[in-house]
């Protein structure tokens, strides 16, 4: 495995980053999270103020 992969793979992802990464649409990767099957790795703060859940 290359770097470029290697550091790819330790990415924080954003929620639409995720889905695309999973091949799943966004809306159902909602309502799995909605479930509680999924869970945010980590939270982040951002600069608007909200707080969002990172994936990896």
């Amino acid at each position: 495995m290359d770097l470029a992969a290697l550091l790819d793979r330790h990415v924080l992802l954003g929620l639409g980053q995720a889905t695309v990464r999973m091949g799943v649409r966004r809306t159902a990767l909602g309502h799995v999270v909605g479930l509680g099957y999924v869970t945010p790795v980590a939270m982040a703060k951002v600069d608007r103020g909200r707080r969002t859940g990172v994936w990896s």
